[in-house]
């Protein structure tokens, strides 16, 4: 199967989803869905699990991830740049979940409430709307984080595909030879 590079420019994008079908593609920022509703099957690298009602999944940068609806779902994503959590750039820099799944059963639905925030300060545009959806990623990602672990990468080799991806995006409208590539 073949994978993709999705170039996203915005710093934060939440919306819900009543599909979630996607092919194995990886970007530069994070990646969060919460399921209401249904089944899909979720990839993250090599990793395959069946997300069910009430599961996170978390794909962090140039991670491959996918997902295949097994019956019709209702979820809510946000995929974010990591300049909005420089906080956990300790994490996000050196590691990748173990398991990419926290599942918000026998919680109280703490996790979900926060997902919903972000959700409503992004749909209203208001003032300080962006820093309060901050706000929400910061500590529902301190809260996902306390629930996961996490196993070191090797870094150098990240940092190298994301330069080149990086510069292929910006110079994809002219023709690129992997001499133009190695220079840059």
């Amino acid at each position: 199967m073949q994978s993709y590079f999705e170039n996203r420019k915005e710093p934060i994008t939440a919306r819900t989803q009543s599909v979630l079908n996607c092919s194995m593609h990886f970007h530069t920022q994070l990646e969060l869905v919460y399921l209401y509703a249904g089944r899909t099957r979720a990839t993250a690298d090599e990793q395959e699990v069946v997300l069910r009602p009430g599961d996170f999944f978390l794909a962090f940068p140039n991670q491959l991830h996918s997902f295949r609806d097994l019956e019709p779902v209702n979820a809510m994503i946000c995929i974010f740049s990591q300049q909005l959590c420089t906080e956990y750039r300790r994490i996000l820099d050196r590691c990748v979940p173990l398991h990419p799944t926290v599942s918000d059963g026998g919680e109280d639905g703490q996790l979900h409430t926060l997902f919903e925030q972000i959700l409503r300060a992004g749909a209203h545009k208001q003032p300080y709307s962006d820093a309060v959806a901050r706000g929400y990623l910061l500590v529902l990602l301190g809260e996902l984080f306390r629930r996961m672990e996490f196993v070191p990468v090797n870094r150098h080799n990240t940092d190298t595909v994301r330069s080149i991806l990086e510069y292929c995006s910006a110079h994809y409208h002219n023709p690129i030879t992997l001499d133009d590539v190695a220079a840059a």
